[in-house]
């Protein structure tokens, strides 16, 4: 990201920015300008925000907001340079909403980590983990992993001003070990002779994709 904005003294948020630590990392690595980390969980922002303080980390701001509801209103003083999103597009059920929420924040470019597909598919992928009890099929929990066309995102993303992108696919030479591999968690497999990331069926294609108005 840095390489193709120079991210000191850039206004940046966070869009379900979790327990605050991509922003704590830019702050230091980059000396980015004021940046903001909004999310709906709010045990994580209370994380967020007692780490900042402990260490005394100046400018950085964490509230509670749903950026998937870019309809209500938002003031003015998170409007910011950039916009990142990191992981969380395919948990939710569609990437529009956000897109269109960071937009609303005169964002000059949005870059978002997420599982994306070459192809012109989207995947909507429900994983439900089920209880122990094998004489009932009960749901405990449902995580999702979308995969969204990289076409039609970038589409979308022209549609809405930002014209200009830059995509890296995440590789690694490093072997990933899991300790159960039937299970969700993951792991490198070797793939038509190159490593891919696995979890549980999966093969998780995740992009690094920066989108720019200029």
């Amino acid at each position: 990201l840095n390489k193709r904005v120079k991210l000191k003294n850039k206004k940046i948020i966070d869009l379900a920015c979790g327990n605050g630590a991509n922003l704590i990392y830019l702050k230091k690595k980059y000396k980015t300008g004021v940046c903001y980390g909004l999310d709906r969980n709010k045990t994580l922002l209370k994380i967020a925000n007692s780490f900042t303080k402990k260490k005394k980390i100046k400018d950085l701001f964490f509230y509670m907001k749903d950026i998937e509801n870019y309809k209500k209103k938002v003031s003015k003083k998170i409007y910011s340079d950039g916009a990142i999103c990191i992981q969380t597009l395919s948990v939710i059920n569609d990437y529009k909403n956000v897109i269109l929420f960071a937009k609303k924040l005169k964002t000059n470019f949005i870059c978002v980590n997420s599982l994306f597909w070459k192809g012109k598919i989207d995947f909507k992928i429900a994983v439900n983990f089920l209880s122990k009890n094998k004489n009932k099929r009960l749901i405990e929990k449902i995580n999702h992993y979308n995969i969204y066309s990289i076409d039609h995102y970038l589409a979308f993303l022209e549609k809405n001003g930002y014209k200009k992108h830059f995509l890296l696919k995440f590789k690694t030479n490093k072997i990933i070990k899991t300790k159960n591999k039937s299970l969700m968690g993951s792991h490198t497999v070797k793939l038509d002779n190159k490593r891919e990331i696995k979890s549980g069926p999966l093969i998780l294609d995740w992009y690094f994709i920066l989108s720019k108005k200029k």
